[in-house]
Parts: C-alpha cells; structure tokens; sequence
C-alpha cells in the first residue's frame, strides 16, 4: 500500500490557512480566558484536569506559529516567482 503524501499535506494545508489558524488561535484563547476567570471555583479534581490540558498550549501555539509563518513565508515567494 503506497502512502499518499498529497491527501496528507492537503488536510495540514487546510488548518494552517490564514483564516482557520486565526479562528482557531482565538478559540484557544477564548477557552483559556474563560477558564482562568470564569471557573475559579470548581472541584480541584476537575481544576487539575483543565490545568494539565492547558500546561502544553503555548508550547502548541507557538510552535504551530512559527510554522504556519515558515509556510506562507515560502508558498509566497514560489507563488511569485
């Protein structure tokens, strides 16, 4: 069975395109926010939970930033050329 790069790089293509990397960072954002000001109170079960979920999500945006940046970076200057 031969691996299809293609269908694999379209469906990354889709999540790093402008629009949807936006919404998708603001989404994150929005969750967090809401987290940090909204459930203060909830059971420390529950709070430990979120917390861990969320202790890996600036490692996540940032990397993932950089390397949508890289991307358009380099599918600008082909799309010039």
């Amino acid at each position: 069975m031969m691996f299809q790069v293609s269908s694999v790089i379209e469906k990354i293509l889709f999540f790093i395109q402008f629009e949807v990397f936006v919404v998708i960072w603001l989404t994150l954002l929005a969750a967090y926010g809401f987290y940090r000001f909204f459930l203060k109170a909830i059971s420390q079960k529950r709070h430990l939970n979120l917390k861990s979920r969320f202790i890996n999500t600036p490692t996540y945006l940032g990397i993932s930033t950089l390397l949508s940046i890289a991307q358009w970076a380099l599918y600008g200057s082909t799309e010039i050329s």
